[in-house]
């Protein structure tokens, strides 16, 4: 008995005595803190990945971690911070390494009211999803028709870039997304998501989203048609619909080569097909994924999920864009 306790004490001190701890602080450029900010360190040697959300006082620490080199990121938020990423960072055994992080200004140059996702995040909190039933069609399919807010992952996948797309969003993002098609009045790619408000008009056959942009708006084809054989490609695609159950499964293929997948830079290919699953699971929330594949920009498919809340009382607003007004300002 005494030797198996003497081993496992010897053991515990052996996994303490390999591991050491990163913590900090997360600061935006005038130096207050950012709370609620999610934190990601991945171990370069295993893949693994930790996640922590800084406190109220911008705090974040991560404990027990093996010796080794990690990444450690934070994704964009919203409109109003870049994103972070420190790469190599050497863990010891029995340390604690601080690293305090600051924030760099987003592409919305801190211009007040001018991010919005604090605008729609405004809406939101004025605003209450109902409950209940989900409402279907006469068909008896479900009926996802209403003005949904786009919820952000709440455990975001980072896309795995092949090394020449990796290359080309580094350095994107390096020129603050200044060539982004948005800058030039140009469309916004899908995916759907984000801080942003869609309207679903549906019928049997087809369904329409609304949205906020120079398009738009989609139509997604659920009379059963194939994609056609010749394609004009396109901005947002060709978007074909099917019913598995209570949940739409929608297709789009059909793209050209210039659509941004992020705000900061994630390229695509004409060879992108993205899949999005619609399950309205009640009256006031749909559970909403996306798979993006593009052999030609990611290693394996990039997985996006996230739950949009119904905001009844909310519709659209008109959507003007004066050409190449924010291009001079942006460094």
């Amino acid at each position: 008995m005494r030797i198996a306790i003497l081993l496992a004490a010897c053991a515990a001190a052996w996994g303490q005595s390999n591991t050491g701890s990163i913590t900090g602080t997360v600061t935006e450029s005038g130096g207050g803190s950012v709370a609620a900010a999610p934190v990601q360190v991945k171990n370069t040697a295993t893949g693994a990945v930790l996640k922590a959300v800084t406190s109220s006082t911008g705090e974040y620490s991560f404990a027990a971690l093996p010796a080794g080199a990690y990444d450690l990121s934070i994704p964009p938020l919203g409109f109003e911070f870049n994103p972070f990423e420190r790469t190599g960072i050497a863990v010891a055994a029995g340390r604690t390494l601080r690293i305090d992080v600051r924030l760099e200004d987003g592409p919305n140059l801190r211009t007040l009211g001018d991010d919005p996702t604090l605008a729609f995040a405004s809406i939101r909190s004025r605003t209450t999803s109902p409950s209940g039933p989900v409402p279907r069609m006469a068909d008896g399919k479900p009926d996802l028709s209403g003005l949904w807010f786009g919820g952000e992952d709440p455990d975001p996948q980072e896309p795995s870039l092949l090394p020449a797309a990796e290359a080309l969003a580094k350095e994107r993002k390096e020129n603050n997304s200044k060539d982004a098609p948005s800058t030039y009045c140009l469309p916004s790619s899908l995916p759907l998501g984000g801080p942003f408000p869609f309207k679903f008009v549906q019928t049997r056959d087809l369904l329409v989203i609304l949205f906020e942009d120079v398009v738009g708006f989609r139509q997604i084809y659920l009379d059963g048609r194939t994609h056609p054989a010749d394609f004009n490609p396109s901005w947002l695609g060709h978007s074909i619909g099917r019913w598995e159950g209570d949940v739409l499964v929608v297709e789009t293929v059909g793209f050209h080569d210039r659509n941004w997948l992020s705000f900061f830079g994630t390229p695509s290919t004409e060879k992108l097909k993205i899949t999005e699953r619609f399950r309205r699971r009640d009256a006031g929330h749909m559970e909403v994924q996306t798979v993006i594949e593009d052999s030609g920009v990611f290693t394996k498919p990039w997985v996006m999920k996230s739950v949009w809340d119904l905001l009844p009382g909310v519709d659209l607003i008109e959507y003007v864009c004066e050409n190449n007004r924010d291009l001079a300002h942006i460094p």
